[in-house]
Parts: structure tokens; sequence; C-alpha cells
């Protein structure tokens, strides 16, 4: 069987570019098992491939700068949606 040589997301890559503004959105639990809901907005400093611990094939994340913050994250592509102005 064939398999895709690009990196897994390769194609939501595509769409994003270094200095982009993002959104994306964060789930989370409390001690009363309740849902927690955060929305961030960023930037893409970076576009990094990162070798799949359990596979041969890469995934591409975004090293995004959270506005207000001082630390990078790491970002899967697949849940990033470019900010509108």
């Amino acid at each position: 069987m064939k398999t895709n040589e690009k990196p897994f997301l390769h194609s939501y890559a595509e769409e994003f570019k270094k200095g982009d503004i993002v959104t994306w959105r964060s789930f989370d639990q409390n001690e009363n098992y309740e849902t927690i809901i955060l929305d961030f907005v960023g930037a893409i400093i970076e576009v990094v491939k990162r070798k799949n611990y359990d596979s041969t094939r890469s995934v591409y994340y975004a090293v995004v700068l959270p506005f207000g913050r001082t630390k990078t994250i790491e970002v899967p592509f697949h849940i990033l949606k470019k900010q509108t102005i």
C-alpha cells in the first residue's frame, strides 16, 4: 500500500505563513469535571516539522506566541484559524 510522503497536516500548513495572526480554542476540565473553554490569539513565529513518535511520518506544527505571554507554544495547524482584521 502506498502512503503519502508529505508530512501530516501539510495541506493545513500551506494556508499559513510566519507572521500570520491566528486564533484557536483549548478545552480543559476543572476539579468538578466542568469544561473550561479558553480562546487564544497569537502570531505564528515559526513552522516546524516534528517526527511522530509512533510513525515514520512527520507532523507540521506552528510555533505560536500567544498575545500577552512570553513563552511560545506548538499548536497543530488543523485547530488554527486566521484572524480577520
